[in-house]
């Protein structure tokens, strides 16, 4: 009896047994901290790849549309869409030792804010990353890769740099409901101090004569539709009129002319624009007449497409993008 119990109470090997049965949950255990841990790294690599990718394709959308005329902007890109698909997939390469792929039916145009497919007048590229993530320890237990993806928006937004065509701003309240509508001078818009120095420098041919603008850059301005300012605008809207994009042009009616014009903090009164205001974004205005001494006939587009840095919040849209999403 003694000897029978001294054999129930040994525990002599149990220490192997428990070791070995805790061997296979540290198993688990280390297979779930080091193979989590590699995809989450692998994953925020994809995502610096979606993004890169995001911004590539954004910044070629950007370029095709700065060389347009504002009615190309609107019409169907379907025609740029190798180009652009192109541009999205130069950017990714292996991630953790998975290779990241972009199948073209990842990369989507649309609108934004918020993110809507549309291939007509786009304005940002969706892109959607894809990577297998090989595992570790979990190999122990037949799990021998993760599929991972990410996804990314480059959108066109406010320009935050421009280069204005015409030595006037425009009242920013004017654009809070007056978006493509014609305005009055007096009213909602006003000459730059230097306009007259400005439209002679225009008229001989020079470049910058206006320099590139940023926004919270001061201008100074001047009362009223100066008549010598109008005529001299006159001379310079005949040789304007007709011409293209790259000449300064954005449309392709013979008879107007395109350009870019800067806004300003002031508001549309009767009393106009005196002294110091900032610039808070970038328009693009269609010159359509002008009779001295004080007539001129514009109207307005504040979601065209220019070459510049976007990230503002008000006016037309850069053409080098921002990572939105």
């Amino acid at each position: 009896m003694k000897n029978n119990l001294t054999r129930l109470f040994n525990d002599k090997g149990v220490t192997v047994i428990v070791v070995a049965l805790l061997l296979i949950v540290f198993l688990g255990i280390a297979a779930i901290a080091v193979d989590v841990g590699y995809v989450y790294m692998a994953k925020n690599q994809l995502q610096n790849a979606a993004d890169a990718s995001a911004l590539a394709a954004g910044r070629q959308l950007g370029m095709i549309c700065a060389n347009m005329t504002v009615t190309q902007q609107q019409g169907s890109f379907n025609s740029y869409m190798n180009v652009i698909q192109q541009a999205a997939k130069e950017p990714v390469n292996k991630v953790a030792g998975g290779d990241a792929t972009i199948a073209n039916a990842d990369i989507v145009l649309g609108t934004w804010p918020p993110f809507a497919t549309n291939t007509t007048a786009p304005r940002a590229v969706q892109v959607t990353v894809k990577s297998s993530i090989p595992t570790f320890f979990a190999n122990i237990f037949g799990k021998t890769g993760v599929n991972v993806s990410t996804v990314a928006t480059a959108a066109l937004t406010s320009q935050t740099t421009g280069s204005p065509g015409v030595p006037f701003g425009v009242a920013q309240d004017f654009f809070s409901s007056g978006c493509g509508n014609e305005f009055s001078f007096d009213n909602c818009a006003a000459w730059t101090k230097s306009a007259g120095s400005t439209l002679n420098c225009l008229n001989s041919g020079k470049s910058n004569c206006i320099p590139t603008t940023m926004v919270d850059d001061w201008w100074e301005f001047t009362n009223g539709a100066v008549a010598s300012n109008t005529k001299d605008l006159l001379t310079l809207f005949n040789a304007m009129k007709g011409k293209d994009p790259a000449h300064g042009d954005y449309d392709d009616n013979p008879n107007t002319w395109t350009t870019e014009v800067a806004v300003l903090d002031f508001t549309c009164s009767s009393s106009g624009a005196q002294g110091s205001h900032q610039v808070v974004g970038f328009a693009t205005v269609t010159i359509t007449g002008v009779n001295p001494p004080k007539t001129i006939n514009v109207s307005t587009d504040c979601k065209v497409v220019r070459e510049g840095r976007g990230g503002g919040s008000l006016g037309n849209l850069g053409s080098i993008p921002s990572l939105v999403q």
